[in-house]
């Protein structure tokens, strides 16, 4: 259905469908979030452990709070998932010799390149999903989220 935003949400009263602005994010979210699960599936990975492995910047080890903040996670999912990828080998766990309860993990070779094949098939199925939707629509999706985003303090 090729509507403006208006007939879309005249559409949507009309067929009794909830409209906040909660809900639709909701509902794009799990779209998302089923097509890039159905790529992760192939590597035996989680969205959790995705978004860690794509936080590493390069080789070099990063601290829990780093990671936390970067794969927007808590330090409990962050712990249980890098456990889960350095006995994989995905990542290496290392313990800071200088604080007992601090560690640092850096991602291998063999992370880097999980990280490069599911990339490419999540930016392919994301891909489908805004051809499908238009280029302008996307664009101005994009840029609509972008501006909420900031008008509450975050940066995307």
């Amino acid at each position: 259905m090729n509507a403006t935003p208006t007939e879309l949400n005249h559409h949507m009263h009309e067929q009794g469908a909830d409209t906040s602005l909660y809900r639709l994010l909701l509902v794009a979210d799990r779209l998302m979030r089923t097509e890039t699960a159905q790529c992760l599936a192939r590597e035996s990975l989680n969205e959790e452990q995705y978004r860690i492995l794509t936080s590493f910047d390069g080789t070099r080890s990063h601290t829990f709070k780093e990671l936390r903040d970067r794969a927007l996670t808590n330090v409990a999912t962050l712990a249980l998932n890098v456990d889960r990828l350095d006995q994989r080998k995905l990542v290496r766990k290392m313990p800071d010799p200088a604080h007992k309860r601090r560690a640092y993990a850096a991602i291998t070779e063999a992370g880097s390149d999980v990280v490069e094949r599911v990339r490419q098939e999540v930016e392919r199925a994301h891909a489908q999903i805004e051809s499908s939707f238009g280029e302008n629509n996307t664009a101005t999706l994009k840029t609509l989220l972008s501006e909420f985003l900031r008008s509450r303090g975050l940066n995307a």
